[in-house]
């Protein structure tokens, strides 16, 4: 078998057993399906929050570095889930596999990404992203802490609090299907019938919306009950079901150390 052309740089948790672990970055786990999408290869290597800062920061000489970054074959950096994206089109796509399968898909496509950053994602976040902290090691969990909750300890206790509580999570996950809605409608429109957003094969706006689903399989006993798989959203459901197969990304988070009562 040959070497992989490229090395993503993902985020795990701790620092023990890196390899074991499934990485948490929603953007990173874009460009895994976008890699998937396209059947390109690549040797994955996992790094906490300290590891980017310093170990990744030092190798591409960029103090801000974040990931997903791919390295590819001649020693250059890419960073950014999009700007991979585009990449990977430009060198990767074929007529039967493409991440924007059409000249004006393009810029839908980033409406849509940002769309799903945005929106979409203040909507559903609270109902897994607090897991992540419970699962960081020390020193991530304090980046975590000080870099998505601005050192407000009581915020994020407010958050984990929330997973806790059986009537809270039912009235955040309202409002996160009321956002979905938006999303079903749009798969119940999909060319062809979908099952996927542009018709009957993945694309980025796929990959896009599959990054912060894989992320929020952290809780996945909550989350998907309450929103993925839910009965008023069907399409939604049927696209998850067809983009775990176009995929064939499994996960391997720890149990949720909170159980909502």
């Amino acid at each position: 078998m040959s070497t992989p052309e490229y090395t993503l740089y993902e985020l795990v948790s701790r620092e023990d057993n890196k390899e074991s672990q499934t990485g948490h970055s929603p953007y990173v786990n874009k460009t895994k399906a976008d890699l998937a999408i396209l059947g390109v290869p690549y040797k994955s290597v996992p790094l906490t929050f300290i590891g980017v800062r310093n170990n990744l920061a030092s190798d591409t000489k960029n103090d801000v570095v974040t990931v997903p970054t791919l390295q590819l074959s001649s020693g250059e950096y890419i960073t950014d889930s999009f700007k991979i994206a585009e990449y990977l089109q430009k060198h990767h796509a074929t007529e039967d596999k493409s991440l924007f399968p059409s000249p004006d898909s393009h810029a839908s496509i980033r409406f849509l990404d940002f769309w799903i950053d945005g929106d979409l994602v203040i909507a559903i976040r609270e109902l897994f992203r607090p897991l992540f902290w419970t699962n960081l090691d020390k020193a991530s969990a304090d980046y975590f802490l000080e870099f998505k909750y601005g050192n407000d300890q009581a915020l994020l206790d407010d958050h984990l609090a929330t997973l806790g509580s059986v009537e809270k999570l039912n009235k955040k996950a309202e409002v996160a299907r009321e956002k979905l809605k938006t999303l079903d409608r749009l798969l119940a429109e999909a060319p062809n019938g979908g099952p996927f957003i542009l018709g009957t094969k993945p694309s980025h706006a796929d990959a896009s919306l599959w990054g912060w689903y894989a992320a929020s399989q952290v809780n996945a006993p909550v989350i998907n009950e309450l929103l993925w798989e839910h009965p008023s959203l069907p399409n939604v459901a049927k696209w998850v079901a067809a983009a775990k197969e176009a995929t064939g990304i499994k996960f391997n988070f720890p149990p949720a150390k909170i159980t909502p009562k």
